[in-house]
C-alpha cells in the first residue's frame, strides 16, 4: 500500500514524511547498490579518419540515476494479495529494493508461524539420526517454509542442484 496506507489510518502529515525519509535512510545505506555513472570520451582510433574524427571530442553521459525506491513510489498503489510473492516476481525490476522487501515483509507479525515451522523438525530430525549442521536445518526449514508459501520455483532449484553438482 505504501504511503497510502499511512494516510488510510489518518496519520499526520509529519509523521509520514518522517516515515518516508527513515525507509530511505535505510534503502540507501544498506540496499542500494552504488551505480557508477560515468562520463567516458569515445576512442578516436574507433572512427577513422573519414571525416567523422571530429565526433571523438563529443562525450557521453548516462541518464541520471533514480533510486529503485523513489521510482517504486512512483507508481500507483496496486492491489496485491500477497505481497511476498509479488516481491519475488519483481525481483528484476527492483533487485535491491526487493532484497529489502523480504527482510522486512519476512518478519513475522506474530509467533505462530516460526513455531509451525520450528515444529516441522520433528519430521527433518527424527531423534536417531541427528548429525546434520545447524545451518543445514535453518536451510531446509526456510526453503520448506518458502515452498509452501509458492515462493519457490521448480526450475530453479533444478538450476542450484545442477550448477552444484558441476
Amino acid at each position: 500500500m505504501k504511503l497510502k496506507y499511512f494516510r488510510n489510518q489518518k496519520w499526520e502529515e509529519d509523521w509520514i514524511e518522517q516515515a518516508e525519509i527513515l525507509i530511505q535512510e535505510v534503502y540507501a545505506a544498506k540496499y542500494e547498490k552504488a551505480t557508477e555513472v560515468s562520463n567516458t570520451t569515445q576512442d578516436s582510433t574507433m572512427l577513422g579518419n573519414d571525416g567523422f574524427v571530429s565526433f571523438s571530442n563529443l562525450s557521453v553521459t548516462t541518464c541520471p540515476h533514480v533510486s529503485e525506491i523513489q521510482e517504486y513510489l512512483s507508481h500507483a498503489v496496486e492491489n496485491v494479495k500477497k505481497p511476498l510473492k509479488w516481491w519475488v516476481d519483481n525481483k528484476y525490476v527492483y533487485p535491491n529494493l526487493h532484497s529489502m522487501a523480504l527482510d522486512y515483509l519476512s518478519i513475522p507479525a506474530t509467533s505462530t508461524a516460526v513455531e509451525r515451522v520450528f515444529s516441522q523438525g520433528c519430521h527433518l530430525l527424527p531423534f536417531t539420526c541427528n548429525s546434520l549442521s545447524s545451518s543445514l536445518i535453518q536451510a531446509f526449514l526456510c526453503f520448506g517454509s518458502w515452498a509452501q508459501c509458492g515462493l519457490v520455483v521448480f526450475y530453479d532449484v533444478v538450476a542450484a542442484v545442477t550448477m552444484k553438482n558441476m
